[in-house]
């Protein structure tokens, strides 16, 4: 039997320690229940697989114990209408040496 109460404690800490090194707005981060809008805890994969949805629109998905994704409103995954991709033109905030470094950070976080 799963205990779903300890299942989404593991599955809140992963999550804070995912949004302290990605560097997540701490408002968009859940740490309980009451901070969502979706919970879904299982899936035809395995049944610990967590999906959040955070009630500021902030995704997490979770797979064997890991935080395997992340989505934010307004990011060029979450784009509905094909005008919103212009919003993503212009020149790049970050150079390639800043992107690997970042990637680096994280992946060892």
């Amino acid at each position: 039997m799963l205990d779903t109460n300890a299942l989404l404690s593991i599955s809140f800490a992963l999550i804070a320690n995912f949004a302290s090194v990605v560097r997540i707005p701490p408002d968009s981060v859940p740490a309980g229940t009451a901070d969502l809008q979706r919970l879904v805890v299982g899936s035809p994969r395995s049944p610990i697989d967590v999906h959040c949805v955070h009630r500021r629109a902030t995704l997490f998905w979770i797979e064997d114990g890991a935080v395997i994704g992340y989505r934010s409103p307004g990011s060029f995954w979450a784009v509905q209408e094909l005008e919103q991709l212009t919003n993503f033109h212009g020149v790049a905030t970050l150079s390639t040496n800043e992107v690997l470094a970042l990637a680096e950070r994280t992946a060892r976080g």
